[in-house]
């Protein structure tokens, strides 16, 4: 089944697709968030309960989450490296393009796969065979409670909890101006059970050799007067040093956003999380209207108008830095 291109199916149409499958993956999308991860473990877990054979992988480290543990398995491995054979279906959640699954540029599914496609970015390419993109969603955990609250599921304490987590952290703690429909379902998770105080605690959670590394990403802030954006950097000996090698880490761009002491339009900071690729976070103020999305999509990425990522393949910071500075100058007055 195709449809045209940004066109969304029904609840209903998705529900339908996923009942009819027998054995469903649901990758998490690389350098996976808490949306991500919440949205695949709630899914993982509904779906289970409806005689689905469901397995959840992902190709780099999630989330450490107290309080996920032990609700649903998932497997540290890149989809490129599964039997993709084994499953007739593709539940895609959180991200705009299928290549963001895999760290491998070749990944590609098997004709016949059925894909799924739930997601909240204005930067998605509906590349599934059903698509549902609600770009007023403030995460795609809340679209996945509008999918279970339309097929009349039971929601239990548990994923109330996990699906606020994801909500939650998307929000920034409904910081982000959301649309008032994510109040209204954050009322509704919180009344089937979750608990507004764990997750916080959860979300929060921080190991000590991560705030170190928040320590050095802090200090290696610089101001381009010239593209007028913030940036600093992590590299791959830093995460090597702290033994944070693939882990999940985000190193302190949220706080830059906020920064009162220059004129700034944007602020950009690359990972090297492997030697040679560099995760690019994009970030801007809202007060600035600049869409970030906009150059992280023309590197490969996507995301939103406010936040936004892509990965760059290169041996240094400095040509990084050159690769963003040319897209910035080709994106002129655009962004």
């Amino acid at each position: 089944m195709s449809f045209l291109q940004h066109q969304n199916n029904t609840f209903d149409e998705i529900w339908d697709a996923l009942m009819q499958a027998e054995s469903i993956l649901i990758p998490l999308h690389l350098s996976p968030d808490p949306d991500s991860y919440c949205s695949a473990v709630a899914s993982a877990v509904v779906l289970t309960s409806k005689g689905k054979n469901v397995t959840i992988v992902s190709a780099d480290e999630y989330p450490e989450l107290p309080l996920m543990k032990n609700i649903f398995p998932v497997n540290q491995v890149d989809p490129a490296d599964v039997n993709l054979n084994d499953f007739d279906t593709f539940l895609a959640q959180d991200i705009s393009s299928i290549k963001r699954y895999s760290n491998n540029e070749h990944f590609e599914l098997p004709e016949g796969m059925t894909v799924v496609n739930i997601d909240h970015h204005k930067t998605n390419t509906y590349f599934g065979d059903y698509n549902y993109i609600d770009m007023e969603a403030a995460s795609t955990a809340e679209i996945v409670f509008m999918l279970f609250e339309k097929q009349s599921v039971d929601i239990s304490a548990e994923i109330a909890n996990v699906l606020f987590m994801g909500l939650a952290s998307d929000t920034g703690w409904f910081s982000f101006g959301p649309h008032p429909h994510t109040y209204e379902i954050a009322k509704k998770l919180v009344i089937l059970g979750a608990d507004t105080q764990i997750v916080k605690s959860a979300l929060s959670a921080i190991a000590l050799n991560k705030i170190k590394l928040l320590g050095i990403s802090h200090s290696r802030v610089s101001y381009d007067q010239e593209h007028k954006y913030l940036f600093s950097y992590v590299n791959y000996k830093d995460f090597r040093k702290y033994d944070l090698i693939n882990e999940q880490v985000y190193p302190g761009i949220h706080e830059l956003k906020y920064s009162k002491d220059v004129e700034y339009n944007r602020i950009w900071m690359p990972q090297d999380t492997r030697v040679n690729q560099w995760y690019i976070s994009f970030r801007t103020n809202p007060l600035n209207k600049i869409d970030v999305s906009k150059i992280a999509k023309s590197l490969g990425g996507g995301g939103h108008e406010e936040a936004a990522g892509a990965v760059i393949n290169s041996d240094s910071l400095e040509n990084v830095k050159k690769i963003i500075d040319e897209e910035l100058e080709n994106l002129r007055g655009s962004i």
